[in-house]
């Protein structure tokens, strides 16, 4: 952190405390702006910012997350990147990005039951998609692929046999899109 004293930086977050208890979101935002002047951390920086936005039921919150996110994964700082994806995940449950990422991060953590897990949760929501007739069809493949894509570097067959016979009862077309898929990836 910079230099600052130490009780104008205590003041400080006492102030922010108050403001975001009062309602008070423009009062907040702008000791948030005074504050974030002295984190060397950008990600931690946009993860308070979305915290108080979400304090606020700004919607705006989960870009600032998603942006913490990116910063703490480019950073090598696993654990917390993970931790502010489980918190888009909560705050949004049906997202598919926010959840493939999840998966590649507990992939590095080696943690296998939250990979088994997530990917269970993301077949789901994949699966849902296909069977909307509203979502495109660049949009369905795109997810299909990711997702299959987790699928084999996990390399849980019997869950991938398990969702193709799925996706097969669902939806003809998009099983044989990634059955190709898979057979181009396998001669890789």
């Amino acid at each position: 952190m910079k230099q600052i004293p130490i009780d104008k930086y205590n003041i400080a977050w006492f102030k922010l405390a108050e403001y975001v208890s009062r309602g008070e979101k423009e009062r907040a935002l702008g000791v948030y702006r005074l504050l974030s002047h002295s984190f060397d951390d950008a990600a931690f920086a946009l993860q308070l910012e979305g915290d108080i936005l979400w304090s606020f039921n700004d919607r705006g919150a989960i870009d600032k997350y998603y942006e913490a996110a990116q910063l703490y994964k480019k950073d090598a700082r696993v654990l917390q990147a993970a931790a502010v994806y489980e918190h888009l995940v909560t705050l949004h449950p049906d997202s598919i990005v926010c959840l493939l990422h999840l998966v590649d991060l507990y992939v590095i953590l080696d943690a296998k039951s939250k990979v088994a897990s997530n990917l269970a949760v993301l077949a789901e929501l994949v699966l849902g998609l296909v069977a909307q007739k509203k979502a495109s069809q660049e949009l369905v493949l795109e997810n299909l692929k990711e997702f299959v894509e987790r699928l084999m570097v996990h390399q849980d067959a019997q869950q991938l046999n398990n969702f193709l016979s799925r996706l097969n009862a669902t939806n003809g077309f998009y099983y044989q899109q990634v059955v190709e898929y898979i057979r181009e990836k396998s001669n890789v």
